[in-house]
């Protein structure tokens, strides 16, 4: 409740909150603290009130919040957020935090009545001195779409007025990342007001586990008599002691051995979660949604009261008791004062609502990440929603962002036009009309404009908008992305340096390589990676100095690389270049290639004596390979690749270097299956960037075909030639296994399928705004 007991203040109204000590812990929203099981020897546990609190351990982000706490009873306003994942302890050690506070009379209010936004935003105002503002999973309050900025707003001025007031909040590190980051040149930025006010105060992070010396104190309250501690302490799961006391493990256990009537109905809370919904869930949303979680034969085995049944089990407490449960029906008290409405008026039987353990929402937020809701979600939030228009509103964008543009147009039409007109709803197709083509034109910015409004989302669509300008010629704004986004930037920027090289602009290659920092994703390609390729690629041109200056650029090259480089230059007559190489080398090595000039005359000899020779090593044959690729002999080093098959790489080296030197087929032939991939991956990007995109893709539709890709390269293509204006053609040319590997990266279902996709992933069928209202589909003409 928005809690207000009946205190006047100087201005006649009552005062927000209520004593700190008259609270219940539970009524802030602390996790209930799991009942450990009754002893072995069958003695009872001792009796204890459902809202008692297990002994606190206090740790360093309790330390920090103290002082925080002091500045408060000093008379100096504060803010303190603490950042931490799902039942890290973050809302008790504010609940411990203000206990010093109960002693000097103030009180605490917890805005939530009839929406915390709604609360917050009309109240804080009113906040009286000595008044802790309690905004537990602050996202509701600074994350609201029409309230977030503004409710920032008033707090910061709260905070500077003469107080003194506490503000104490919690969030989920992703969103605390979501509001500090500062978004790239151009793009909306909705969280100004929300950075600048965390910025300015306290944010402390909680860790998800207990460090020793926590560890220790966990164990000498356990040793005095904590029954709940000594438990968790007895079963910790990796030194996670305070999800242990919020029963997490046996959340986690109940969800993965559900039966599959309780399992499509959290799957449908945690969708619900995802893409945008409210804490609160109805339970007929629930029922009509979680029917296409199921497979066919689990439906077929249902029995008629499937729902009721799988209903309890969810919000069955995990370890009976108090403990918790993966669903928690919030009953909404029968008649009470709506303030919003006048005095006297009354609210009263409302459906049944389910809130999601916050703990099992996080984790299911993580094993879902990469599903789309199934169309029975979509068809229960039309049919059971209507009343909700924020819960209406966030779906209807979260269809949109995954491109189902038939389930984004039936949801917005069921947004009242009230205060959502300030939210810009996108344009949806007109009868027959392609969505995204003609509004393009050739012209990047109102593209970059969409892309940048839905990267807090999916970054893919960055990679697009990059893709879509190589095949347009222009570089800066590949450039752009791959300096703005770490998660693309790596692959985005590898592509660019191919298009490049394969366009014979190697000086362009050489500056795309070098325009951003090391990617933050382990398995992304490094700056010396990149700069190693192109330094390959270059080999191939037999340019060796332009070789030396790309080596010397990068931190640390690898010895195959600097091997293969030293045979090429030897292979090609250039023996100072290749000794120049050697001294990155071991001692064998170096040896080994002072004797090449002496045997010069021999190479021809030897390489035929190896060809015929049926015992020649593997490792010499590669080697002879490796000078006959310098020696240009291409046809040589292929025959030699096929009898001595590297575990190293060493082929698919060369491959690199064959590439460079324009003879990609030549370059094909020289690696394995295994190899295949990274290379035609590497071959397409050339020929696309020397124009040759109808070779680019019969090379990666090899992968496609063979199962090897996921349709990365082929996606990548399209878009290209989107690029280049071949808009038709491109169209025509994403067929059905190419858009089955590319819906995964959401790169093709954007720009080439103008009406959307269903959500199953199937191209949409062509339908209007018209259509789409009253429930029609129109087939394509």
């Amino acid at each position: 409740m928005n809690e207000v007991d009946g205190v006047q203040g100087s201005s006649g109204h009552a005062v927000l909150g209520s004593p700190i000590d008259s609270w219940d812990p539970v009524k802030l929203e602390l996790h209930r603290a799991v009942r450990p099981p009754r002893p072995r020897d069958g003695s009872a546990l001792p009796d204890a009130p459902e809202s008692t609190l297990p002994a606190y351990v206090f740790r360093e982000h309790d330390r920090e919040l103290a002082e925080v706490v002091e500045g408060a009873i000093a008379g100096r306003s504060g803010m303190a957020v603490l950042v931490g994942t799902s039942a890290t302890g973050k809302t008790r050690a504010c609940w411990e935090a203000v206990q010093s506070l109960a002693v000097h009379g103030w009180r605490l209010w917890h805005p939530f009545d009839p929406t915390r936004a709604d609360a917050a935003y009309a109240d804080i105002p009113r906040v009286a001195p000595k008044t802790v503002v309690w905004l537990n999973e602050a996202q509701h309050y600074l994350g609201h779409d029409a309230y977030g900025e503004r409710i920032a707003s008033r707090l910061h001025t709260l905070l500077l007025g003469p107080g003194p007031v506490l503000v104490l909040g919690t969030l989920w590190p992703e969103y605390a990342d979501r509001y500090k980051t500062v978004p790239g040149p151009g793009a909306p930025d909705p969280h100004t007001r929300v950075r600048a006010l965390l910025k300015a105060y306290n944010v402390l992070h909680v860790p998800d586990v207990f460090d020793e010396a926590a560890l220790g104190a966990a164990r000498e309250l356990a040793a005095r008599g904590d029954a709940q501690l000594a438990h968790v302490l007895d079963h910790r799961h990796e030194n996670r002691i305070t999800q242990g006391l919020a029963g997490a493990p046996e959340l986690l256990a109940t969800y993965k051995s559900a039966s599959p009537g309780t399992r499509a109905i959290l799957d449908a809370a945690v969708d619900a979660r995802r893409m945008g919904m409210g804490l609160h869930v109805p339970g007929a949303f629930l029922e009509a949604a979680a029917e296409g979680y199921f497979t066919e034969p689990e439906w077929d085995a249902l029995e008629d009261h499937w729902f009721e049944d799988a209903l309890a089990a969810a919000v069955r407490p995990v370890l009976g008791g108090s403990s918790p449960s993966p669903l928690r029906r919030v009953r909404h008290r029968p008649d009470r004062p709506d303030r919003r409405s006048g005095p006297g008026l009354l609210v009263s039987g409302r459906p049944a609502v389910y809130r999601l353990e916050d703990y099992l929402e996080q984790h299911g937020r993580q094993i879902r990440e990469d599903l789309f809701p199934p169309e029975s979600f979509w068809a229960a939030a039309e049919a059971h929603l209507g009343d909700q228009a924020d819960d209406i509103l966030a779906l209807a964008n979260a269809a949109m962002r995954h491109w189902r543009l038939y389930w984004a147009n039936r949801l917005f039409e069921l947004v009242p036009r009230t205060d959502t007109e300030s939210f810009r709803r996108p344009r949806l197709p007109a009868e027959r009309e392609p969505f995204a083509f003609d509004e393009w034109d050739g012209d990047h910015r109102l593209l970059e404009a969409f892309a940048l409004d839905n990267y807090e989302h999916d970054g893919d669509m960055m990679a697009a908008l990059a893709f879509l300008a190589l095949g347009a010629g222009e570089f800066e704004p590949v450039a752009e992305v791959a300096r703005r986004h770490d998660e693309i930037g790596s692959r985005v920027q590898a592509v660019a340096v191919l298009w490049a090289a394969g366009a014979g602009d190697f000086d362009r290659a050489r500056e795309l390589a070098r325009s951003t920092g090391s990617a933050s994703d382990d398995e992304a390609l490094t700056d010396d990676d990149i700069l190693t390729l192109l330094a390959l690629l270059v080999a191939g041109t037999g340019d060796f100095g332009r070789i030396a200056e790309l080596i010397a650029e990068t931190e640390e090259s690898e010895p195959e690389t600097m091997t293969v480089l030293a045979y090429l230059a030897a292979g090609a007559g250039d023996f100072d270049r290749a000794a120049e190489f050697a001294r990155a080398l071991d001692a064998d090595a170096q040896g080994l290639l002072a004797l090449l000039p002496a045997r010069a005359a021999e190479f021809g000899e030897a390489v035929e004596l190896a060809a015929q020779d049926p015992d020649a090593g593997v490792e010499a044959l590669q080697y002879l390979g490796v000078l006959s690729v310098g020696a240009g002999d291409f046809d040589r080093a292929a025959a030699l690749a096929a009898r001595a098959p590297s575990e190293d790489g060493m082929w698919a080296l060369l491959a690199f270097v064959v590439a460079g030197a324009g003879d990609f087929a030549k370059a094909a032939r020289l690696v394995g299956d295994d190899e295949a991939d990274a290379l035609i991956a590497v071959l397409a990007c050339l020929l696309a960037g020397a124009g040759r995109l109808d070779e680019a893709e019969e090379f990666a539709r090899r992968s496609v075909d063979g199962n090897r890709d996921d349709g990365f390269v082929l996606a990548m293509l399209e878009l290209m030639r989107a690029g280049r204006g071949q808009l038709e053609e491109a169209r025509a040319g994403v067929g059905d296994r190419v858009r089955r590997g590319i819906e995964c990266l959401d790169l093709l279902p954007r720009m080439m399928l103008p009406y959307g996709l269903d959500a199953d992933g199937r191209a949409s069928e062509c339908w209007t705004a018209a259509a789409a209202a009253s429930g029609e589909l129109l087939a394509e003409a």
